[in-house]
């Protein structure tokens, strides 16, 4: 069984792309997480729990820092982080 947790509209400024002026000017990035989990053997215990604190602080700092080209490649790194 799979059991989903949306964290919509997570924001940050971050300058990526391949632009100069976007590298230059930076804009707003807003990113959406979808984490796809199984709740079935989960107990009442916090330890168990996904921190979605944690999860936004993540994506924020992943937009905010180290500049990349790519969108694909700043989803790649924010997901990566989360998981591992």
């Amino acid at each position: 069984m799979s059991d989903l947790i949306k964290i919509n509209g997570v924001k940050g400024f971050g300058h990526h792309g391949v632009l100069p002026s976007e590298r230059e000017n930076g804009q707003e990035f807003i990113v959406d997480i979808l984490i796809d989990t199984d709740f079935s053997k989960l107990n009442d215990e916090i330890l168990n729990a996904v921190d979605y604190s944690k999860v936004v602080e993540i994506v924020k700092l992943e937009i905010e820092s180290n500049p990349v080209n790519l969108i694909e490649t700043l989803a790649r790194r924010i997901a990566n982080t989360i998981l591992f």
